[in-house]
């Protein structure tokens, strides 16, 4: 009884960690594989994901290309995984850059990935700066919760 409980609660952890969370952030690589997209809420786990997508990537021609840029579309989510993800973009020297065309967002915890790199752009990295291009980067005042 105790073996078969043993290998439900085994069988039940295996689904449950291969399951993505429903909050967890999307990540697209183009076709080109030289940018992702994070969009999404963050949630752990997520920088452990973008590390496997470079681990995953196979070499072409006898050579890795890997992408050099971030671009970020997320309302924020847990703080410790976007300073992972922010350690993770540093780390890789990757660029980042909001959606551009005014149609992606980075707030809350998603700046904090985005002031981790060395190269960081509102407007998308291409994209040429008007009004209309700017998509909003949003920083509010910490909220921590003490326990009684």
């Amino acid at each position: 009884m105790i073996m078969c409980l043993a290998r439900i609660t085994v069988g039940i952890i295996v689904v449950l960690h291969t399951i993505p969370s429903v909050l967890a952030a999307d990540f697209r690589i183009d076709d080109m594989e030289t940018q992702i997209t994070l969009s999404g809420e963050i949630a752990p786990g997520d920088a452990e994901r973008l590390a496997r997508i470079f681990l995953s990537i196979k070499p072409q021609g006898g050579a890795y290309f890997y992408p050099s840029s971030v671009y970020l579309d997320s309302p924020g989510g847990d703080v410790g995984e976007a300073t992972r993800l922010a350690q993770l973009v540093r780390t890789l020297g990757l660029r980042v850059a909001t959606v551009p065309g005014g149609k992606g967002v980075c707030a809350s915890s998603c700046f904090i990935i985005y002031v981790a790199a060395n190269e960081r752009h509102a407007t998308g990295i291409d994209a040429v700066r008007s009004k209309d291009s700017l998509s909003p980067v949003g920083v509010h005042r910490p909220r921590f919760r003490i326990a009684e």
